[in-house]
């Protein structure tokens, strides 16, 4: 079944994602594994540990308009918070609104996998666009780029335009999302246009518009050499992804060890009135959510 009506290959000298930090120091954090599992203080202490104001300042400057959309991600141990920890303190910081109105609605587990089972579960998001303004799209870390074209997609076909996307860490080359023209032009001269177009339909990627890949996705069927391969290499993903332990999507760490270390970090931690005035706003945002869902939760049960 096709999933998307339409997909938009990527404009021209689309902006490189901008990367506050690498993803070696975000997985390094502490409480990087909180983070990821669902601790929204551990995320809001992280993004103000890494996020750089100075890069966010250039970008809300370029783009004085834009609404924020922050990738809403469950992962195999709890919603990852840091997308939306991260939106939240570039409104505080520039004055730009957060959009927290879309949502990830498939389920896809990608942190820590390779680029075929990134390529074959690929997210789908769902919620309400902010029809006609300009977009910053904000994730954690931008590693095959899939998770954020996929988000730019539902943000176009819903009438806005993406803009700009900034991650806190960033995988080796990844920050080079939007296709070039050059790999393009590889891809089709080594598969044939109409025969790669009817392969990524076949594989519901990006409704066979090859324009639409990232560049890291198009360098991973580049490099497969033939498209049987390609497929091979799909269909091992698939198989193998209810079978695999997946040890890497969980903390090496221990729960309890973690809450320990976030625990030592809080009482040792001398906060400044500025960042406990801002970790203090952050979190009220999430309070607010609460409040509306409780509301809308007791209006249900009438």
């Amino acid at each position: 079944m096709e999933r998307n009506l339409h997909c938009t290959p990527w404009p021209a000298n689309f902006p490189r994602v901008v990367a506050m930090s690498s993803g070696v120091a975000l997985q390094a954090h502490p409480l990087h594994a909180l983070a990821k599992a669902g601790d929204m203080d551990a995320a809001a202490r992280l993004v103000l540990d890494l996020a750089k104001p100075d890069k966010i300042q250039m970008l809300a400057a370029q783009f004085p308009d834009a609404v924020i959309v922050p990738v809403h991600a469950q992962e195999a141990t709890g919603i990852n918070h840091i997308p939306r920890k991260f939106a939240d303190y570039i409104a505080h910081l520039t004055g730009l609104e957060a959009d927290t109105d879309v949502i990830q609605s498939s389920t896809v587990f990608r942190t820590g996998k390779g680029g075929w089972y990134r390529m074959a579960f690929r997210p789908e998001f769902d919620g309400p666009v902010r029809e006609g303004r300009e977009h910053i799209l904000v994730d954690d870390c931008v590693t095959g780029g899939g998770s954020l074209s996929e988000l730019r997609q539902h943000i176009i076909r819903g009438g806005g335009n993406v803009v700009a996307m900034s991650t806190i860490g960033y995988a080796q080359f990844s920050t080079n999302i939007a296709l070039t023209e050059n790999t393009r032009n590889a891809l089709t001269i080594r598969y044939n246009g109409k025969l790669l177009y009817d392969w990524l339909q076949q594989h519901n990627i990006y409704c066979g518009e090859v324009g639409a890949l990232t560049e890291s996705e198009a360098r991973l069927i580049y490099n497969a050499k033939s498209l049987n391969t390609a497929t091979e290499r799909l269909s091992e993903a698939k198989q193998q992804a209810f079978a695999d332990s997946q040890p890497e999507l969980f903390p090496k760490r221990s729960r309890q060890e973690d809450i320990a270390a976030l625990s030592a970090q809080r009482a040792g931690e001398e906060i400044s009135k500025d960042r406990q005035a801002v970790l203090d706003l952050l979190m009220a945002a999430d309070r607010e959510d609460q409040a509306k869902g409780n509301v809308q939760d007791n209006e249900h049960s009438r």
